[in-house]
């Protein structure tokens, strides 16, 4: 299954780090959330709202051990995100397909 990422892991120098390599994406976009800033930390927030869209990657090919890595950046753990399951529709086609998504917790 994919991943839907919308801010740092857009970034191939984050996935570089966080993976060790950069998986293939495809535009895409998460209907139902909303984007937002963290004052905190700096960082986005995707954040339930029923009539906005978010843009953003899928990330093909993730596996399994590859979710715990990016859990542990995302701080599932620690509360600040939660992993979900979603379905976003991919912006060249308009195919639907199922992914995970960090959303805030």
């Amino acid at each position: 299954m994919g991943l839907f990422v919308y801010g740092e892991l857009c970034k191939p120098p984050v996935l570089l780090a966080v993976l060790g390599r950069v998986p293939t994406a495809e535009p895409a976009l998460l209907s139902g959330f909303r984007r937002v800033i963290n004052v905190d930390t700096g960082y986005f927030r995707a954040v339930p709202c029923d009539k906005e869209v978010i843009v953003g990657l899928l990330l093909d090919g993730i596996e399994a051990a590859e979710l715990e890595v990016l859990d542990d950046f995302e701080n599932v753990d620690g509360g600040e995100y939660g992993r979900v399951r979603v379905d976003v529709e991919m912006l060249d086609s308009g195919r639907q397909e199922s992914a995970w998504a960090y959303v805030a917790a």
